[in-house]
């Protein structure tokens, strides 16, 4: 059976549908539901790192200055993020992740592991293995057109 490129994309497309519309499924809370994608994945970062300025933040997620300073100012705005200046160069402008913003990534990612582990459970060794096979193959083939 060949899949399409349009049939792959529908059937992402329905299983983003359908996380987002199940109620009994809490992956987004109300706290990250209030963030764009952008926002999401700049605090994600920030949480896996020791800082970034903006000019870092904005080139890893490739977006502009602009657009990355809006995203700072309002993750900030929601106690999520703080800026620092460099302690030898008050010209630069570091960014880190608070408590507050560690502790929303860390419930986010405790509510996604507690939904997957569910969806898991209906799959066998095999379907697993499959799984993570086509998912490691995606990753690299992506990482090829960087």
């Amino acid at each position: 059976m060949s899949i399409k490129a349009k049939e792959l994309l529908n059937m992402l497309i329905d299983i983003s549908n359908t996380i987002r519309a199940n109620k009994k499924i809490e992956v987004f809370n109300e706290e990250i539901k209030n963030l764009t994608i952008g926002q999401g994945h700049t605090i994600q970062i920030l949480y896996f790192s020791n800082g970034k300025t903006v000019g870092e933040l904005a080139k890893i997620s490739s977006v502009t200055l602009a657009t990355m300073s809006e995203n700072i100012k309002r993750l900030e705005n929601l106690g999520l993020i703080k800026r620092e200046h460099d302690l030898n160069d008050r010209r630069r402008v570091y960014v880190y992740i608070t408590q507050k913003g560690k502790k929303l990534i860390e419930k986010h990612e405790r509510i996604y592991l507690k939904y997957l582990d569910l969806l898991l459970k209906e799959l066998n060794d095999e379907e697993k293995k499959i799984i993570k096979q086509v998912l490691n193959k995606i990753i690299n083939l992506l990482k090829k057109f960087k």
